[in-house]
């Protein structure tokens, strides 16, 4: 009975639907590294613009959140057409311990994030 009637089929449909836009988030392509003194973000963010960027860095982690809304209407020989970009980016990243997060550095040029967490310096007594 391959052809029995759902009545909830398109409800189901309609839910997929909108649980795809609603959770559109795109992570951000990104790139860790550590060296002695500091760890290094590096976040591909296309299409953002710096306004639209909200970046979060505390003791435990570092937070992304950017939005991007375009729209293009075009009129040609009476012709009429509209099209709508949007695109969310979210990533949040455990950071160590260890961070001295109050000094960190960040930069957003041509789509691209920098963030650079100093570590803490520990300094030995002498004895």
């Amino acid at each position: 009975m391959a052809n029995e009637f759902d009545p909830f089929k398109n409800v189901q449909l309609f839910q997929k639907k909108i649980e795809k836009v609603f959770n559109n988030f795109h992570e951000p392509y990104g790139h860790i590294t550590h060296n002695v003194k500091s760890v290094n973000l590096e976040f591909n963010l296309p299409g953002v613009k710096e306004k639209d960027l909200d970046l979060r860095i505390n003791p435990k982690s570092v937070e992304i959140k950017a939005e991007s809304k375009s729209v293009k209407v075009k009129k040609e020989r009476g012709n009429f057409s509209e099209t709508k970009n949007y695109l969310r980016y979210h990533r949040k990243i455990s950071l160590p311990s260890g961070l001295n997060v109050e000094k960190a550095k960040a930069r957003f040029t041509g789509g691209m994030l920098y963030i650079k967490i100093p570590k803490q310096s520990f300094r030995k007594k002498k004895s």
